[in-house]
């Protein structure tokens, strides 16, 4: 699967302070060869997305809170409120290191002028749909800054992307024509599972990591011998900084239907389903209305 990135930056500014740090190195008296120093986060609330030249593709790519769709997220507002909860670790040129939450950091703290760096990072591992169990995790490169004035605190912006994964399923008109029901559960090692409902359109949370996806198709009653229920798994690697799109359709090539299921632009699964006719009147539904 390739991934596009996406460099467009949509930054969401929280300084936070606090009180204290453990750490390793010294606390020195400040003086003239002293600073201080205060960080800010900056989240990018850009995303790859998996290459999709079907179905939804779009130059510009998508936001989390695109990719989450009926949850809107904002950037600004995590931040305001899980900011302090961020892990951060500065380290000078000595290699000496401190390690804390960023709201546990003090900017009275002296340190000595010289070349730092740091990184951030928040995980809860909280797989699901946001506002539902599920929430984002962030984490930021190795970023370097140089302390060298007594007379304000050195300002620090820690910009951080999205470390774990989004998933949404789509469904194509022709796959609606021939299947009645799908159902998609999405379970990753030690985490509750996740269900995608027939009109379920939000995206949710996951790891970063392996995932088996479980998935009940209910055909439409016209298909007669091939109106069994299908129900199958796969399993799949979900990507970091990623919106993966599951999707399901139904093609018709040289007279011959085709399930096919894709997880972006990779097929999963492509099945014959037979010359079936599509004539709405043998399209019903359990109460023997047209579909």
């Amino acid at each position: 699967m390739k991934l596009k990135k996406l460099p467009i930056w949509a930054l969401a500014l929280a300084v936070l302070a606090g009180s204290s740090c453990s750490s390793d190195d010294y606390n020195y008296t400040k003086d003239g060869s002293y600073g201080t120093l205060s960080f800010a986060l900056a989240a990018n609330n850009q995303l790859n997305e998996g290459e999709i030249s079907r179905a939804e593709s779009r130059a510009s790519g998508l936001t989390i809170s695109e990719a989450l769709g009926g949850n809107a997220f904002n950037a600004t507002s995590f931040l305001s409120s899980k900011g302090g909860e961020f892990a951060i670790t500065v380290k000078d040129s000595n290699y000496e290191t401190t390690n804390c939450l960023l709201k546990e950091w003090d900017e009275s703290k002296s340190l000595a002028f010289g070349n730092y760096t740091v990184n951030a990072s928040y995980d809860q591992a909280k797989v699901g749909f946001y506002g539902d169990g599920g929430e984002p995790a962030f984490e930021s490169e190795e970023v370097s800054f140089t302390i060298a004035t007594a007379d304000a605190p050195t300002a620090v912006s820690i910009p951080v992307s999205m470390s774990n994964s989004i998933m949404r399923v789509r469904y194509t008109e022709m796959f609606k024509n021939y299947y009645a029901d799908c159902t998609t559960v999405v379970t990753q090692t030690g985490k509750s599972p996740v269900t995608f409902t027939y009109t379920e359109e939000r995206g949710a949370f996951f790891e970063a990591a392996n995932a088996t996806i479980k998935y009940t198709l209910t055909p439409s009653q016209a298909q007669g011998e091939n109106g069994n229920a299908i129900e199958k798994s796969v399993s799949q690697t979900l990507s970091a900084k990623t919106c993966h799109t599951l999707l399901f359709d139904v093609t018709n090539v040289g007279g011959v239907n085709k399930l096919t299921i894709t997880l972006d632009d990779t097929t999963i699964t492509e099945v014959e389903i037979g010359d079936i006719d599509l004539n709405d009147d043998q399209y019903k539904n359990e109460s023997g209305s047209n579909k």
